[in-house]
């Protein structure tokens, strides 16, 4: 993998008209020199954020602004929000820390658009469009049709979040998958395929929830998560995570800047009064599950 990285600026834009369909955005230029200068090493690796933004790109933007908008009107209180504006940033005061830690000074000078960026900071992701809706939009993305479409205001939603904590989880996104996926289709049995084990030999398919249906049994956001709430159309939201039928954007945690998550060596035992310890394990449960 490392031998097959861009060395150029113009061997990282090729690649990326490649992978991607599309020229690379602008400031890309600045983005390759300071991600050199950084001794950053996967200078092409970012199929995972460029599958999660893809659908985005076949909406039109004032109906992702408008979205956005009735989102932050509803629940703006669990979002960080970060106004990006000439080369600064200003960050939401009810999650300053979380943005705080996710904003590298250093980056903020190449972002090339005044635009808003809206972070989910709890674990549970939020957006859950139906199936359709997203087939359409990758498809009107990858035929560059989106700037054709009238800008037409999108139909407002008197209540675009939809709080389905404490409810099946699978219940309130099924939509989300195929109609003809395993997942939905009413006659599997849950308990002959959770006890039937395999060796993964393909790791996306494997967390595919639309065609898994022992997922629909096993992952606790799917049971019945304590608290969820869900935007049920296509709303460029930053998550920490997701199911593969959940369209959050996704980005590194905050937590893995966090103090909380350093080893306290003073805390530990030294090695040699560790030769009779018994190893267990031991979970606490998010909120989410």
């Amino acid at each position: 993998m490392l031998s097959r990285q861009s060395k150029t600026l113009d061997e990282a834009v090729g690649e990326y008209e490649r992978r991607y369909g599309r020229r690379p955005p602008l400031g890309f230029d600045q983005w390759y020199s300071l991600a050199v200068e950084n001794e950053f090493v996967l200078i092409d690796e970012f199929d995972t954020l460029m599958e999660s933004l893809e659908p985005f790109h076949g909406v039109h933007p004032s109906i992702l602004e408008q979205r956005i908008t009735q989102v932050l009107e509803s629940d703006a209180h669990r979002m960080v929000v970060m106004e990006f504006a000439n080369g600064n940033v200003t960050i939401s005061d009810n999650m300053r820390e979380t943005g705080e830690k996710l904003t590298n000074k250093a980056w903020l000078g190449i972002v090339p658009y005044n635009m808003t960026v809206v972070l989910n900071e709890f674990d549970e992701p939020m957006v859950s469009a139906p199936f359709e809706e997203v087939v359409q939009a990758v498809y009107t993305a990858k035929h560059h049709e989106w700037h054709t479409m009238a800008q037409k205001p999108d139909q407002t939603i008197a209540s675009p979040i939809v709080e389905t904590g404490e409810q099946s989880g699978w219940a309130a996104t099924a939509h989300a998958c195929p109609k003809d996926s395993a997942s939905r289709q009413p006659e599997y049995s849950q308990r002959e395929l959770i006890t039937q084990l395999s060796f993964v030999s393909n790791i996306t398919s494997s967390k595919d929830v639309c065609q898994n249906c022992e997922l629909l049994q096993q992952e606790g956001i799917l049971l019945s998560p304590k608290d969820m709430r869900l935007v049920r159309q296509l709303v460029p939201v930053w998550s920490a995570s997701k199911p593969s039928h959940f369209h959050d954007i996704l980005y590194p945690s905050a937590y893995y800047n966090g103090i909380r998550l350093l080893y306290e060596l003073e805390k530990d035992l030294a090695w040699k009064d560790k030769e009779q310890v018994l190893l267990g394990w031991r979970r606490h449960g998010r909120p989410g599950e």
